[in-house]
């Protein structure tokens, strides 16, 4: 995604096709000890990619301008899950757990919104959302209806 919102500052190419292109370069060091096929699967990506690829300095932005996760109001953290193609990255989430929310969280340093996939508390989709603010204003008033009924052990104020 950064590769995508950020082009002059030259993030790396690690999409499939050049990961694929390039795994012999990139993974030959790490294979040297499996023995087992099923030891390939124990290999962890992420830090393997990130140190070829990346400067101390990229990781440390990385983090900061893509978080692999977003706090909630609870402390606990949930997974973001970034699209290759550098569209909103997307937050499966659960209504309640973002009523203190008054908008959508950003990441990009502000710039990109993250869409919220919210769901029911059994984890069923309720709609998708970029723009929190105005749902809250909208079509919250509609849904909390529906779901007052149905989870009355929640509280739905805001």
């Amino acid at each position: 995604s950064l590769r995508k919102w950020r082009p002059s500052e030259f993030w790396p190419d690690v999409s499939t096709a050049t990961l694929l292109m390039t795994n012999w370069d990139w993974l030959r060091p790490y294979l040297a000890d499996i023995e087992h096929p099923d030891e390939l699967m124990e290999l962890e990506l992420l830090p393997i990619l990130e140190k070829k690829y990346l400067t101390d300095e990229q990781r440390v932005r990385l983090d900061v301008l893509a978080p692999p996760s977003i706090v909630l109001p609870d402390g606990s953290g949930i997974e973001l899950e970034y699209k290759a193609d550098g569209a909103q990255p997307k937050l499966e989430i659960r209504l309640q757990d973002v009523l203190a929310w008054e908008e959508s969280p950003k990441v990009d340093d502000g710039e990109m919104t993250v869409e919220l996939a919210l769901l029911t508390p059994e984890l069923k989709p309720i709609t998708t959302v970029s723009d929190l603010t105005s749902f809250w204003k909208g079509n919250y008033r509609v849904i909390k209806r529906q779901l007052e009924v149905v989870f009355p052990e929640v509280e739905w104020e805001r």
